[in-house]
């Protein structure tokens, strides 16, 4: 089964989602209810969802914001074409020490090392490209007569 990454802007959550619980681009949020939008990246299979569901955790847990993490994944895009497997996420952990918590395997095939690299990418990308939801934009100043 195809599985496609969603991000839910109204509480937060990234998932990876059957290909077939989407209709538009979207897709209903396992934790809220409300809707999710897909998030461009690769798709991946059933053995994948765990990985992608514990980074998912652990960017939530680390507090990352929108605009944090649309910096990020500006470095991780940047550095993945410059280096070796495992370089780009190297200079991720450093600069999230927090994901070392997860316990990740970086010394594991280059193969992995780019799956984990594409996740985390499509991941900080889907938080960085987040909306706002309604009744957290600021009211515009009204002008006095």
């Amino acid at each position: 089964m195809r599985l496609i990454p969603t991000h839910c802007d109204a509480c937060g959550r990234a998932t990876l989602t059957p290909g077939s619980a989407i209709e538009a681009g979207a897709a209903r949020c396992g934790e809220c209810g409300n809707q999710a939008r897909t998030v461009p990246g690769s798709s991946y299979g059933e053995g994948d969802a765990a990985l992608y569901d514990k980074l998912a955790q652990g960017l939530r847990d680390a507090g990352v914001t929108a605009a944090r993490a649309a910096a990020l994944s500006a470095e991780l895009n940047a550095a993945l074409g410059s280096g070796a497997p495992g370089q780009a996420l190297h200079r991720l952990l450093a600069s999230l020490p927090a994901l070392g918590a997860l316990g990740l395997n970086l010394d594991g095939d280059p193969q992995q090392l780019r799956k984990l690299e594409g996740m985390l990418t499509t991941l900080l990308s889907g938080i960085g490209s987040g909306r706002a939801p309604s009744g957290m934009v600021p009211a515009a100043p009204q002008q006095r007569p």
